[in-house]
């Protein structure tokens, strides 16, 4: 076994069906498996989101007999799958924006390189972070920027939803993570469970239904410049902090996503290690 690899480990339940047999079922595929050792090995690693071929390595003791059978069984069935090793050797930093008031704030400051978001169809990325804020916010722009990262270069999305400000973990194309439309769906959940009158993404979806290009516009203040901006660099400096050799699956600076109230300056994080993928 590779010592370098991390694997996702697949969303699964096993439950037992008599003293010599249990069903395992996953999302894909339900079996019934009939080896105690197995069950075992299996809850060890089911409240896992991702696990290192290390951390696999230190229950092989216990396992000794079985254990490259266990590990064969489970990546035949798809619970744990290998992921990507990426290179994160970051070496600058863009900042992209929609807005010019965002633009006017941060040029010349801060980042190696601020442009309008116009502009980046120009730029030649080479391990790059870009960091992009949207005001206004739509979707479809967000597909578009997504299409421009690739290579060594990782994407921060900034942007404004229900009178937040969000920031997104990183993404890359090849970094099997919760992404964006992830992140936005689970936002949108939220605001649907938590309000029982007409609600804000009520009004989005009318809106959007009428104009799918329609940009969500919120009139930021110079408060709300610095706000945003002490959590855009924090992020930052955090993330380019972090050594090449990081393992990216278990970072939490990687993983982390965070929202700021724009009306009391609260900050909340949340991790995008405890989602399943769509």
């Amino acid at each position: 076994m590779n010592k370098n690899i991390t694997y996702r480990v697949a969303q699964f339940a096993i439950y037992e069906l008599d003293n010599q047999s249990w069903v395992l079922q996953t999302t894909e595929r339900i079996n019934i498996i009939k080896n105690i050792k197995l069950v075992h090995f299996l809850k060890k690693i089911m409240y896992r989101r991702y696990i290192t071929a290390d951390i696999l390595l230190q229950l092989k003791e216990k396992y000794e007999d079985i254990f490259d059978d266990i590990v064969k069984y489970l990546q035949e069935n798809e619970i744990l799958l290998p992921l990507k090793n990426l290179n994160f050797n970051l070496q600058s930093t863009l900042l992209v924006t929609n807005s010019k008031k965002i633009y006017n704030f941060f040029n010349n400051h801060y980042f190696d390189q601020t442009i309008l978001l116009r502009n980046l169809k120009n730029i030649d990325l080479k391990n790059t972070l870009v960091v992009v804020i949207l005001n206004p916010y739509n979707p479809e722009i967000v597909r578009k920027i997504y299409k421009k990262i690739s290579n060594n270069n990782f994407l921060i999305l900034g942007y404004f939803y229900n009178f937040n400000f969000y920031l997104d973990n990183i993404y890359h194309p090849e970094l099997e993570l919760p992404d964006h439309f992830d992140h936005i769906k689970y936002i949108q959940t939220k605001i649907y469970s938590d309000q029982t009158s007409y609600t804000y993404q009520d009004l989005v979806d009318i809106i959007f239904e009428k104009d799918p290009n329609f940009g969500l516009i919120y009139p930021i203040s110079w408060v709300d410049l610095i706000m945003i901006s002490n959590l855009v660099l924090e992020r930052v400096l955090t993330i380019f902090d972090l050594d090449e050799d990081t393992n990216l699956y278990m970072t939490k600076e990687i993983l982390k996503m965070e929202e700021l109230n724009m009306k009391t300056h609260k900050k909340m994080e949340d991790f995008a290690e405890f989602w399943e993928m769509g």
